[in-house]
């Protein structure tokens, strides 16, 4: 009963968006890509550094660690998953003194 009351969903989801149901099993047994694998695999590892150090560190910090652990992947890669992931480092002003308080003879 319950894997045709599945079927039929299928059948009527299928019928509804004028797709062919071959199509949806092809979609539903479609293995992820490399790529697509690899880049969950570094956004747990990017997520993982950036909460280690407190939400401080950016991309160019985190390429670096994960170059010194001898893992490799391109910075560019590691800046667009951060902002697919909503990841921003946290960026401290300068201490810049005031130039007018000091008044002197």
């Amino acid at each position: 009963m319950q894997s045709n009351y599945q079927r039929s969903d299928v059948k009527q989801a299928c019928t509804v968006l004028e797709v062919p149901k071959s199509s949806y099993y092809d979609w539903v047994k479609r293995t992820p890509f490399k790529r697509q694998s690899g880049n969950e695999h570094l956004s747990c590892l990017i997520s993982r550094i950036y909460f280690e150090n407190k939400e401080i560190y950016g991309a160019p910090k985190i390429y670096k660690i994960r170059i010194g652990r001898g893992e490799n992947s391109s910075l560019k890669r590691v800046q667009k998953l951060m902002w697919e992931l909503g990841l921003r480092s946290i960026t401290m002003k300068k201490y810049k003194t005031d130039k007018q308080a000091n008044f002197g003879p």
